[in-house]
């Protein structure tokens, strides 16, 4: 009498695009996203102190909104970077 071999249970496949998802969502956790909104809010803010002390001046929006995507997108490269070497 054979023993019959053991059944292979389907393993849980997991799909590209919810791979993907997985990784952009552990992304997002490790970016902090707390600290980069109130990076965000203190870049606003600094906008509107400077917009309000020129009185005549109106920076171009674009510009600032190019400044502090780009300032958000540097801290969460460094916070990355961080918790990669640490």
């Amino acid at each position: 009498m054979g023993t019959s071999p053991p059944q292979r249970r389907h393993s849980a496949r997991i799909s590209p695009l919810r791979r993907a998802l997985r990784r952009a969502e552990a992304l997002l956790r490790l970016a902090r996203p707390v600290n980069l909104a109130l990076i965000g809010a203190t870049s606003l803010t600094a906008l509107l102190l400077i917009w309000e002390g020129t009185k005549g001046f109106t920076p171009p929006w674009h510009a600032w909104l190019r400044m502090i995507s780009s300032t958000i997108l540097i801290a969460a490269g460094g916070y990355w970077l961080n918790d990669l070497y640490d």
